[in-house]
Order: C-alpha cells, then sequence, then structure tokens
C-alpha cells in the first residue's frame, strides 16, 4: 500500500512518528513537504533534509494572495498510485495544491484520509463546519484527540469513519535523559542560577502571545518570595515579557534561560521544577512535562486551548485556572507546591498518562489503523 502523505512542514517532533509509520508492516510511506513555509518560524527537521530517516520528498513552497495561501511546487501523485493506495489530506485549505491532489487520487481509486485538529484555537463556527464538511467528503478522519473525535461524532459524523490519534512526543529521549541527569549536575544548575532554597515554576516553549506568559509573571509577584519562574526558550515576546518584569521590579524571581533544545540540557531544569506552568495555550509542552513527572498548570478554556489540553485530567495529574487570572494561578501554584502529598499524587498520574496511552508507540498505531480503514474503503 503506497501512503502519500502531504504536509507542510516536518518538524522535529513528528520525525520519530515518521519513522515508525513507515516500519508499519505494508506500507510504502512517502511523505511530501517543504522545507520552510513563507511567514512561519517552525521549519522542517534538519535530518529530513539530507539523509532523511523515512523517504521524504521537498517541495519549494511560495505565498501567494499576500501571504494568505501558500503553493507547493512540484506536486505530483506517482504514476503507480490508484486503487488500495491511501493519500493523507492535511487539513490546512491554505495549501491549495492538497486538494486538487485528493481529487486526483479520488479518481485513480485510492482513499483520501483526512487529517487534522478538529477544531483550532479560536475557530469560528463558519471555520469548523468547513471542516467538518471536508472530513466528511474523505474516506476516513483523523483527528489530534479523542476530545475532538467525540465532540465530531456529537455532530453527526459517523462513528466508524473517524479515529483520535492522540498527539503525542517520542518519550524515549525523555526517559533517557532523565535516566543519565545526576543529582550533582542539577545541584550545581541550581547554585549557578542561585536557586537554592527556592520553589521553581517552570514553562519550556516559545515565548508568543499565546504563550499568555505575563499572566505567570503577575502570578509570582503574587507569591510568597521564595517562588522563582524560570522560562526556557526564545520567541518574538521575549522583550514583551522582559519588560513586563522589569515593570514590576521581578529580575530576582525571573530567570530567562533563552532557548535550549537539547534533551540532556532540558532534563536538569525539568528535575529542579516543582511544577510546570503554561498561561496560555499548551500544546506538546504538556507531555513533555508529563514525561518527567512534572505536574501541569494551564487555564480552563478548551475554547482558547490546544487539542493536546485533552491530556490534562485536574486532580490526576495537573490542575486548571480561569484564563487570565494571575491571583487563581497563585492560589493553585502555591497549593501544589506546598503540599507535597498533593504533588507527588499529580507526578505519578503525569508519568503514567504518557505510560498507559499519550506516547508515540500509541500514536503510531492508531494512526496506521486509519489508514488501513480508509484502505479498505
Amino acid at each position: 500500500m503506497l501512503v502519500y502523505f502531504l504536509q507542510g512542514l516536518v518538524p522535529h517532533y513528528r520525525v520519530p512518528f515518521f519513522t515508525r509509520l513507515a516500519a508499519c508492516p505494508g506500507f510504502e510511506l512517502e511523505v511530501h513537504a517543504s522545507p520552510v513555509v513563507p511567514g512561519q518560524s517552525l521549519t522542517t527537521a534538519a535530518e529530513c533534509l539530507d539523509r532523511s530517516p523515512f523517504p521524504c520528498h521537498m517541495h519549494r513552497c511560495s505565498a501567494l494572495a499576500g501571504g494568505r495561501l501558500f503553493w507547493q511546487a512540484d506536486l505530483w501523485l506517482p504514476r503507480r498510485f490508484g486503487r488500495g493506495d491511501v493519500f493523507v489530506l492535511p487539513g490546512a485549505p491554505r495549501f491549495i495544491r492538497s486538494f486538487p491532489l485528493a481529487t486526483e487520487a479520488r479518481a485513480r481509486g485510492a482513499s483520501v484520509l483526512w487529517f487534522s485538529q478538529g477544531f483550532g484555537v479560536g475557530a469560528s463556527a463558519l471555520r469548523v463546519a468547513a471542516r467538518h464538511l471536508a472530513a466528511r467528503l474523505c474516506q476516513h478522519a483523523v483527528l489530534y484527540t479523542q476530545t475532538e473525535v467525540d465532540a465530531y461524532v456529537d455532530r453527526g459524523f459517523p462513528a466508524d469513519r473517524i479515529t483520535a490519534m492522540n498527539n503525542a512526543l517520542d518519550q524515549g529521549p525523555i526517559r533517557e535523559a532523565a535516566a543519565n541527569t545526576s543529582a550533582e549536575v542539577v545541584g550545581t544548575l541550581r547554585e549557578a542560577h542561585g536557586l537554592d532554597g527556592r520553589r521553581i515554576v517552570l514553562c519550556v516553549g516559545r515565548l508568543t502571545a499565546k504563550t499568555e506568559a505575563t499572566v505567570l509573571i503577575d502570578a509570582i509577584e503574587r507569591l510568597p518570595p521564595d517562588y522563582v519562574a524560570v522560562f526556557i526558550g526564545g520567541g518574538e515576546d521575549t522583550p514583551v515579557v522582559q519588560a513586563h518584569v522589569a515593570e514590576r521590579r521581578l529580575e530576582a524571581r525571573v530567570r530567562m534561560i533563552g532557548p535550549v533544545y537539547a534533551e540532556r540540557a532540558l532534563a536538569p531544569w525539568f528535575a529542579l521544577a516543582d511544577v510546570f506552568a503554561y498561561p496560555g495555550g499548551i500544546g506538546l509542552s504538556i507531555l513533555h512535562a508529563f514525561g518527567y513527572g512534572v505536574p501541569v498548570v494551564t487555564h480552563s478554556d478548551p475554547n482558547a486551548q490546544m487539542p493536546e489540553f485533552a491530556a490534562l485530567r485536574p486532580g490526576v495529574n495537573g490542575e486548571v485556572f480561569p484564563r487570565g487570572d494571575a491571583s487563581a494561578l497563585a492560589r493553585v501554584l502555591q497549593e501544589i507546591c506546598e503540599t507535597p502529598e498533593r504533588r507527588a499524587r499529580l507526578a505519578m498520574g503525569a508519568r503514567e498518562t504518557v505510560a498507559t496511552g499519550w506516547n508515540i508507540d500509541d500514536m503510531v498505531a492508531r494512526f496506521a489503523a486509519a489508514i488501513r480503514v480508509a484502505a479498505r474503503r
């Protein structure tokens, strides 16, 4: 079975997924994507541009209509592509070459598999309806989470034509990094950044408007003086966050570490952390923290959250607070950090979450099953 998988980009966190999917019995996988997309800071992983661990074909991407649409050059279906094969259509209508390719795939007798977030942060009712309709026109659909699938089924989508992949990270490098992080390394890091005797509230991820990092800074201001917020990551909102820290005169209680990508370098920070706080819409960062057994706190508005928010179970692996309420965030952080039994219970729940379902092996198995179901249709 030839599986033609079209994407805008192949970011680094997708490489383990495609590598494992390509190894599934009975599949001949071709991934087609672009090295960069104009106007986007995320890029395709470097290994996909040279010696990719899976069949990966790169296509130059150009912006059209003032950056509202994109065109990926030289995209064609192989001559032998046809009945019994599967075309994976990304739910990104801005990439206008994808829908003509999907139409051609159907004309050749192949199946089309819709792959998308079910809703999208702040998506209008019209956009959600358009996604729902597009998915129904395909032989099968894969959404990011079971929560999205349940919502689609409630709207009348056939339950036997839709699958939740439960978008996940490869926990292998996380487990390895955690196992190789010594107490001595953690102690040295704590001392180097003046964190002895401090409670650490960690936030790892790009600093953008989506992060809502200033809410965490305002929460730190309301907490006892031994609480410190540590931000790891770059992004266009870095100057905004720095200015907010200076305005509040909280330089002694906030650490801006900058971008850190190597898992071995991140592991000591997670070992230091008492809790992981992400005031905005949290994505795969939640599973990153869970892999290290760090409880997660984020806001409670599902309409302003990323799909991976579905992995959070308040009272089991983390907690929530009303969006934008710094005082409420401060209370939740203090309750977790100053109740050791509660923190230990949440940490155990975090580890169990990624061990029992939100992991790369389960994700690949779910997606492979969906491809096989689509092919049979």
